[in-house]
């Protein structure tokens, strides 16, 4: 008996020693803490859910680091998914290893092989706001529009004061071509000064609608002259929609409001005027 209830306790303390190490840098190398995930998850206690979420999150954020090697990028993957699959079976009815999962194969541009899995994970938590949300990001990235547009409205639906959401509803409303839509969208943004962001700028310059983007920004500085990054954008969206002189009066604007700036928009003033600069 006391056997028994030594090694029942002795498991979690293991597996979580294990789970440290696998967070912890080694002189070894990123599969030294592949090993350890693995060690961790050996103890089949019940940390094992943490610790293959920490597995899936390390697996994600190596997917990013240009140094890492494809093989070891691989493994940690095909690990990583095994033991969420692993996981979703042993708690059937739970959401979060198939949110998990998908958002690793999505990671790694595994786009069609994420849609049925959070396929299921949505079937399972419909109202949950981060699976609306990779399904709708999932969608975007196998260029399904329609589906992404329909998953956004659910999501901004839910929750019409979470920005993030609204946000991305307009986009995708805008990279849709549903322009009446997109004007509904963005007239509380613009309201709020919540319209100044990168995917709203994204979306219109995907269509060349430079003017909407020189016309919404500049309504913004007119209110907050001091918007430095807001200006740059402006800028850029002058020089993209062929009109140099006005992307150059900004960017003098923005050096005399921060002299901080000053070499960085007289390099692109140079550019401007020689035709090199390039906008992407």
């Amino acid at each position: 008996m006391f056997g028994v209830v030594w090694f029942a306790n002795t498991n979690p303390l293991a597996s979580n020693k294990a789970l440290l190490q696998a967070l912890a840098p080694h002189s070894e190398g990123l599969l030294k803490n592949l090993d350890y995930f693995e060690k961790a998850i050996s103890y089949n206690t019940l940390g094992n859910q943490e610790a293959r979420e920490q597995l899936a999150q390390a697996a994600m954020q190596i997917a990013r680091r240009e140094e890492v090697p494809i093989e070891t990028k691989q493994k940690f993957l095909e690990t990583a998914a095994r033991e969420l699959t692993l996981q979703s079976e042993a708690s059937p009815l739970d959401p979060r290893p198939l949110l998990f999962l998908g958002v690793l194969l999505n990671t790694y541009g595994l786009y069609t092989e994420a849609e049925p899995i959070l396929a299921r994970a949505y079937a399972l938590s419909p109202t949950k706001q981060s699976i609306i949300l990779e399904v709708a990001a999932n969608a975007i990235a196998r260029d399904d529009i329609e589906t992404a547009l329909s998953f956004y409205k659910e999501a901004y639906e839910l929750a019409p004061n979470f920005t993030d959401a609204h946000i991305l509803y307009a986009a995708v409303a805008i990279h849709a071509k549903q322009d009446k839509l997109a004007e509904e969208l963005l007239t509380p943004l613009i309201a709020s000064g919540n319209v100044i962001n990168a995917r709203i700028a994204s979306a219109y310059a995907s269509r060349e609608r430079y003017d909407k983007i020189v016309s919404i920004w500049e309504a913004h500085l007119q209110k907050n002259p001091e918007d430095i990054q807001a200006r740059f954008t402006l800028a850029s969206a002058y020089y993209a929609a062929g009109n140099a002189q006005r992307a150059i009066e900004q960017l003098e604007i923005a050096a005399r409001a921060n002299p901080s700036y000053k070499e960085q928009t007289e390099a692109l003033m140079h550019d401007i005027r020689s035709g090199a600069l390039r906008i992407e």
